[in-house]
């Protein structure tokens, strides 16, 4: 079950890819944008919403519910205490790397995507 969740999560990774490249993920090593966060509906669980500026003006927009256990450097605390944080989700597909700030359960900040290019070529 467990290996069937992951292989889950790298094809939503993929998708993300695809999505905020514009459908050409193979063109750009690194994706960046802006990022919100709010708690989600469940404890334990961030809601981040990932968007970014294509390159003729177009608008890309993504978000996933994450537990906060798959976000590295991430705290309940700092969720809720507030400052500046940066985590970072980590699959097969690539790492996006996510800086700012949160205070109250609400957060923003900007993210940089980085792919496994080896992953994206095949």
């Amino acid at each position: 079950m467990l290996k069937r969740f992951f292989a889950g999560l790298t094809i939503l990774l993929l998708v993300f890819v695809v999505f905020l490249t514009g459908f050409d993920a193979s063109a750009q090593d690194i994706v960046t944008g802006t990022r919100t966060a709010s708690t989600g509906k469940e404890a334990g669980q961030i809601h981040l919403k990932f968007e970014r500026r294509g390159s003729k003006g177009d608008n890309h927009q993504m978000d996933q519910n994450f537990a906060l256990a798959e976000l590295q450097g991430l705290s309940h605390e700092q969720v809720l205490r507030g400052g500046t944080v940066k985590f970072s989700p980590v699959r097969e597909a690539g790492t996006i790397e996510c800086e700012g700030s949160f205070q109250d359960g609400k957060g923003s900040g900007t993210f940089r995507f980085r792919g496994n290019q080896a992953l994206l070529r095949q």
